[in-house]
C-alpha cells in the first residue's frame, strides 16, 4: 500500500496523492506535482470531450494547488497533437516548460549511428 502522507525530518509535512484524475482533493498547495500519463490510450487520445476533461482538470484542480516555484513534471506519450502536452505547449505558459523528448524509435536528425525508423 501507497503511503498517503509523509514526514522527512523536521520539514514541514509533505504529501502524496494518488487516485482517480476527477476526484476532488482537499490538497494542500504543492511544491512538486508529477503527472504520468493523463491519456491512456489512442481511443482516450481519439476522443475530443476526454482531451477536454483533462485539460479542464489540469485547469481547474491541478494546476491552481501549485505554490509560488512549483515545479510539474509531465510524463506522457504523445497520442494526439491536442493532448495535454500540446495544449500546454501552445499556451501563453510555453516558455515556461522544458521538453525532453525520448521518442522510441531514433529519428531522421539523431546522432551518428542509429539508425531512422521506417
Amino acid at each position: 500500500m501507497i503511503a498517503r502522507r509523509w514526514v522527512i525530518g523536521r520539514q514541514p509535512p509533505a504529501g502524496l496523492a494518488r487516485g482517480r484524475r476527477w476526484q476532488r482533493r482537499d490538497w494542500p498547495g504543492a511544491d512538486v506535482i508529477i503527472v504520468d500519463d493523463p491519456i491512456k490510450s489512442r481511443e482516450e487520445a481519439n476522443s475530443l470531450a476526454y482531451r477536454d476533461r483533462v485539460f479542464c482538470w489540469w485547469t481547474d484542480d491541478l494546476y491552481t494547488r501549485l505554490e509560488p516555484g512549483a515545479a510539474i513534471i509531465l510524463i506522457l506519450t504523445r497520442w494526439h497533437m491536442d493532448d495535454l502536452a500540446g495544449r500546454i505547449l501552445a499556451s501563453e505558459d510555453a516558455p515556461n516548460w522544458t521538453v525532453v523528448s525520448l521518442p522510441a524509435f531514433a529519428e531522421a536528425n539523431d546522432p551518428p549511428g542509429c539508425s531512422a525508423a521506417r
